[in-house]
């Protein structure tokens, strides 16, 4: 009997018992809010690459080159590359933890928690540019203007790398504040560092929204002009991701009042992360432009 707790004890994960794990479960107020809730985000995001997966695969598409080309799919390939890294190390750092590896585990935190901040910096950089540019085009739809600027000049991906610079310095700004509160003791001051912190969050996703919700008048209204394809792409991201955001944040602010706060938070965070992956990933096919309808009718022209 001794022998098999033991055994049990030693193949659990590393620096963590199984009694210190029922304990950790057990200050849960309702553990059937956490699995429906933690069940529920596994079904979104394998559902989404199970999706992208069959339809990929399947379709034949030829992508059009326009001026929004290359900031879909620099994001794209980046996420793709990136939350591969992800799962590998993910992998390799559960299998550390169920064998009791201690040093691989340590190995693998740093990059595991680079590749997490690329994700980071990365999707908040391309929903402030989607917000941007689907509110500039608001603009310009109901006016008399023609659009200007291209997302390949030189001063967007001057712009765009300026955004990535302020995000990145944001960040470090937190970091250095963390650490210099923590290094004078004033643990008090942390709460509303994070106050601040949550404070520009919140502004961004309801900048976020307000370009989410001006694109309904453009999508709507088909009759006025004929959107391009990535047009269509970004303006059903921007509207998807926005809707999304706000049931994710209404959701865990429910949720909040049956699980604990850790796992409140390591839910958020995985969600926010993947959220815009995966539907960057999912409009990717359902946007796609019918080339085959077109060749029909083209041919039937000729035909008549």
């Amino acid at each position: 009997m001794v022998q098999e707790q033991m055994i049990k004890l030693n193949i659990f994960p590393y620096s963590l018992s199984f009694d210190k794990f029922v304990e950790f479960i057990g200050n849960v107020s309702d553990v059937k809010y956490l699995g429906i809730s933690f069940g529920t985000l596994v079904a979104f995001y394998g559902l989404a690459l199970i999706i992208h997966m069959i339809f990929s695969k399947k379709s034949d598409f030829v992508e059009d080159q326009s001026f929004l080309t290359p900031l879909i799919s620099k994001y794209r390939n980046i996420t793709k590359r990136i939350v591969t890294v992800v799962n590998g190390i993910a992998l390799v750092n559960g299998l550390s933890h169920f064998f009791n590896v201690g040093w691989l585990v340590t190995v693998l935190w740093y990059p595991m928690w680079i590749a997490l901040y690329s994700i980071k910096v990365f999707t908040e950089m391309y929903l402030i540019v989607i917000s941007f540019f689907s509110i500039s085009r608001c603009f310009v739809f109901f006016s008399l203007a023609k659009p200007s600027v291209e997302l390949t000049q030189d001063c967007v991906k001057a712009g765009i790398r300026f955004v990535l610079g302020i995000l990145v310095l944001k960040d470090l700004v937190l970091y250095v504040s963390l650490i210099i509160v923590s290094e004078a003791e004033k643990f008090e001051k942390i709460g509303t560092i994070f106050d601040y912190y949550c404070g520009i969050y919140l502004f961004c996703q309801l900048f976020l929204c307000v370009a989410g919700l001006s694109q309904l008048p453009i999508m709507c209204e088909k009759s006025i002009i004929e959107l391009t394809h990535h047009e269509k792409q970004i303006y059903s991201q921007t509207f998807a991701i926005a809707i999304l955001k706000l049931v994710l944040l209404f959701c865990l602010f429910v949720a909040g009042n049956f699980i604990n706060y850790e796992i409140i938070i390591s839910m958020f965070v995985t969600s926010d992360l993947f959220l815009v992956p995966s539907m960057v990933l999912i409009f990717e096919v359902f946007c796609r432009p019918k080339h085959v309808e077109f060749q029909e009718v083209e041919m039937t022209h000729q035909e008549a």
